[in-house]
């Protein structure tokens, strides 16, 4: 059968799904070997990678836009030390939809693209290709969104169709060097620096810094837990805390809040706001214990018609005319509506709206007043069961331009439903929306 079409390509993923990059070389080699006569080439190759994801020492699999574009070095160099491979057909110009896909920082996406699904980022492995393809002389700086880095000695890559390329660093020129598509300068870093390269009259620039990896990474989760598919201790944070008069409450807890990471710090925080040598053994709970535990138990459900309810109040809205965010079709990372009104007066109907579709106190006209930390005059709608709970249907916002409201909550969509129909009801007969 391989000896059947004139031409003939395989899929070959060494160093994505299976094995190292370089098998990619050993299995070609060896098929030109016992076939020397036939024209051999790859249908298929590539790695996924998301431009949020960056590492000094990219490894397989990570999804880093760094791995990817070592990876692409390797098969575009594998291709030109071996002219007899008559076509490579890179995996893929573009991110495009994958359904059953939840990888790499993205659900339903495919990222082994050289440029994102919205077609807004270049990720850094298409101007390698820029550079072996195009005979538009430029010069490009990878690893910009590399901007953080931990490591004192960081590598700073170049892609260019130029033969010759210098590189600055604060604007003293470090190194000059001689070669073809991939220039490689390793650099010395303590703090923030500007990096800039030139070639026959192309430049490029970007700016890294020195971060002390010692630093410990502490999230404030407040209105985000269950919102998303992973929580910031996924992703690298050492430490998430948060409110559970808020989503993990559930509006079951009347106070309290949590510390969740590593254990070591968990056993430090402990020591700190207990009693040193007892840590975790004692604590405030009381008899409260009962309630932390069913609002954990109900919160995936309450989170969730939260969110539905402001999925619902974003639509409307901008049905209505007003800008909202997030708008109702686009991925929340918390439970929180920005509707941006524009004027004062529309911005304190609405809050009164909410008010008066509360469950506790709706009879209350709320209106603004001073608050510590603002500059402005704050105005604020919760009718709740929990004084300050937010994951109950409320809303605030400080009276300057844009005039922007907050809003979020709802324990229950039923409830978050009459709400919506309430306000919009309300605010329509009232001839305050814009039409």
């Amino acid at each position: 059968l391989v000896k059947l079409p004139d031409v003939r390509s395989y899929n070959l993923y060494f160093g994505w799904y299976v094995g190292e990059k370089e098998e990619n070389d050993k299995w070609l080699d060896e098929f030109h070997r016992n076939y020397p006569e036939l024209a051999i080439g790859l249908s298929e190759f590539g790695a996924d990678a998301n431009p949020q994801y960056q590492s000094e020492n990219p490894v397989k699999g990570d999804y880093s836009e760094s791995y990817q574009a070592i990876y692409h070095e390797h098969m575009l160099k594998m291709r030109k030390d071996r002219p007899w491979i008559w076509a490579m057909h890179v995996w893929n110009m573009f991110d495009f939809a994958a359904d059953g896909r939840d990888e790499g920082g993205k659900k339903g996406i495919n990222q082994k693209g050289l440029v994102t699904f919205d077609r807004k980022i270049k990720k850094d492995a298409f101007y390698l290709y820029k550079a072996y393809l195009s005979n538009e002389p430029f010069i490009h700086l990878a690893g910009k969104r590399y901007v953080d880095r931990v490591d004192e000695i960081t590598n700073i890559k170049v892609y260019t169709n130029e033969k010759e390329v210098s590189l600055y660093v604060d604007d003293m020129l470090v190194e000059t060097k001689k070669g073809e598509y991939v220039f490689d300068f390793k650099i010395k870093i303590n703090s923030e620096h500007k990096i800039k390269v030139i070639s026959n009259g192309l430049e490029d620039e970007m700016v890294i810094r020195k971060v002390d990896k010692e630093v410990i990474i502490m999230v404030d989760n407040c209105y985000c837990e269950f919102v998303s598919y992973k929580e910031p201790t996924e992703v690298g944070a050492d430490l998430v805390v948060g409110s559970l008069i808020k989503n993990l409450g559930a509006g079951m807890a009347t106070n309290g809040a949590y510390i969740c990471g590593k254990k070591n710090l968990i056993e430090l925080c402990a020591e700190r706001l207990n009693v040193p040598g007892q840590a975790k053994e004692v604590g405030p709970s009381g008899t409260n214990n009962r309630m932390f535990l069913l609002g954990l138990y109900m919160a995936p459900s309450v989170v969730n018609s939260s969110l539905k309810t402001m999925t619902l109040f974003s639509y409307a809205m901008e049905k209505l005319g007003y800008k909202v965010s997030p708008r109702y079709n686009e991925v929340k990372a918390d439970i929180v509506l920005n509707i941006e009104f524009r004027n004062k007066y529309k911005l304190i109907d609405f809050c009164k709206a909410i008010q008066s579709s509360s469950a506790i106190d709706s009879f209350v006209e709320p209106t603004p007043s001073d608050m510590p930390g603002y500059d402005s005059q704050v105005i604020m709608a919760s009718g709740s069961f929990t004084q300050g709970s937010s994951i109950e249907i409320s809303c605030d916002g400080p009276l300057r331009e844009p005039y922007i409201a907050y809003l979020q909550g709802s324990l229950t969509y039923d409830y978050g439903k009459i709400a919506v129909i309430n306000v919009v009801s309300k605010f329509y007969d009232e001839g305050k929306m814009n039409k």
